[in-house]
């Protein structure tokens, strides 16, 4: 995946597919492939048979070239973490070294709390097929303190992910200040580090729409299924971003 500059001078936009057969998905993908958009994640984790290895990997094959320009990238999202998938690391694994080796994606997101044996067996073969990993953690509960934000985003720095992503669930909208500080500080430190944050939920939105300023390189968007609380359908993030551009 080299289609796509990081750093710009706007977010990328990403929009989630969540459906759950073979045919939505497609039907889906073909939907977005004509929207005015960036990323694509498709939540293999919602399809109705993560189970089946073979069938996810013809899916996305499939999903990767109704796309056509827009890179894919492929989440399996943990139960724990917000997502559908209830499946041991031994699958996970063998899921995500498969769309590697099959180039089903562009980006691939690895849950970071998995573990260092799963970036240690799927990060070089990602680098072999060019595939850029994303290494992920979602906090559904909280926002920890600007200290303990930027002490999990150095940790996670060491997996030597391509991306790094965080997402927290704020309490209040301090909570979302906290998040966007800690987003500044990182990058100040570390400005080559591409780095992708949010606060969920209704609080949360000014993140998604102002991540930029802070240092954040994606917003998600939706254009039907929200993969996570609080994003904006993909038309208004356009017009909110589009419109920053102008002032």
């Amino acid at each position: 995946m080299n289609r796509i500059p990081w750093n710009p001078k706007k977010p990328k936009i990403c929009v989630p597919i969540m459906e759950k057969t073979a045919q939505e998905v497609l039907e889906q993908a073909q939907k977005v492939s004509s929207m005015n958009i960036d990323l694509v994640e498709w939540r293999i984790d919602a399809f109705d048979h993560i189970e089946d290895l073979s069938k996810c990997i013809e899916l996305a094959l499939a999903v990767k070239e109704q796309l056509g320009q827009i890179d894919l990238l492929i989440t399996c999202r943990t139960q724990k973490e917000g997502g559908f998938f209830e499946g041991n690391k031994t699958f996970y694994k063998e899921l995500y070294h498969t769309i590697c080796t099959k180039q089903a994606a562009d980006l691939i997101d690895l849950e970071f709390d998995w573990g260092n044996d799963v970036f240690e067996m799927l990060l070089p073969i990602a680098g072999q097929h060019q595939i850029q990993v994303i290494a992920s953690h979602h906090n559904f509960v909280k926002t920890p303190s600007k200290e303990k934000i930027l002490h999990k985003l150095m940790v996670m720095k060491e997996s030597k992910a391509d991306i790094l992503k965080m997402a927290c669930m704020p309490q209040n909208k301090q909570d979302v200040f906290v998040l966007m500080a800690a987003t500044a500080a990182f990058k100040e430190r570390f400005p080559d580090v591409v780095l992708v944050t949010m606060a969920m939920a209704k609080e949360g939105m000014p993140s998604r729409i102002l991540g930029e300023f802070f240092g954040s390189a994606i917003t998600f968007a939706s254009a039907g299924k929200q993969s996570a609380p609080g994003q904006i359908d993909v038309d208004t993030m356009r017009f909110l971003i589009d419109t920053l551009h102008l002032l």
